[in-house]
């Protein structure tokens, strides 16, 4: 339903300084997709372990499930053109965390250029990211591996 032809997401903890995300969103000239990375210098600017963890393990996961090499699938920024969103299959599979990696797999799967834009977060210590749900998370991620 978006009105544009740019749509995309942040995380609502708004970590991201909005003067980047514009110069992200310029980008969307020369590519389909950008997505937020916060991976330039390590993992030195997230505060939470529960965060690096989710960071490292989903970015590892998503390499050797799909064969991708995104450094970071979970950044919580992405923008794209509205006819890379249209050309995505549906319904998801992912619902939870996991969406951003769904997308990236279709996307990349219909030869969309995504590329990946560097912003340094400012996190705070709070995070909504729990280990209870991973399994549920990997659970969704092998069945949209097998079922795509």
């Amino acid at each position: 339903m978006a009105k544009y032809d740019i749509i995309g997401f942040l995380d609502a903890d708004n970590p991201y300084n909005l003067l980047e995300i514009i110069k992200m969103i310029a980008l969307l000239e020369k590519s389909d997709m950008v997505i937020v990375t916060k991976f330039k210098r390590a993992l030195k600017y997230q505060t939470s372990l529960t965060r690096r963890f989710f960071s490292i393990a989903g970015a590892l996961f998503f390499r050797f499930l799909f064969g991708m090499s995104f450094k970071d699938t979970q950044a919580g920024g992405k923008f794209m053109k509205k006819k890379l969103w249209r050309s995505i299959k549906r319904p998801f599979i992912c619902e939870g965390f996991e969406f951003d990696m769904e997308l990236l797999y279709k996307a990349s799967k219909l030869n969309f250029e995504i590329i990946e834009f560097y912003i340094n977060p400012n996190y705070s210590d709070f995070s909504t990211v729990k280990m209870r749900i991973l399994p549920g998370m990997v659970y969704r991620l092998f069945k949209m591996r097998i079922l795509q």
